[in-house]
């Protein structure tokens, strides 16, 4: 997880430089759409997917952090 957070301060350099909005609702539907994809037990999709939206939650909440410190 570590290492995902210093990709999404790298991320989120690139979009401050471009002026671009912390979310992209675009991508995270991209994101969910794949992880459906890899997950074999249906039963478990909805949860899975859950994770990541909290994962991208937070990797969010850490870039509008970022943006305020700096």
């Amino acid at each position: 997880m570590e290492k995902r957070f210093k990709a999404v301060q790298a991320v989120n350099e690139y979009k401050q430089q471009h002026q671009l909005p912390v979310l992209d609702q675009h991508r995270e539907e991209q994101v969910l759409a794949k992880v459906a994809d890899h997950v074999t037990d249906s039963a478990t999709v909805l949860y899975i997917q859950n994770i990541f939206k909290e994962i991208m939650h937070q990797s969010r909440a850490f870039q509008d952090a970022q943006r305020k410190e700096g």
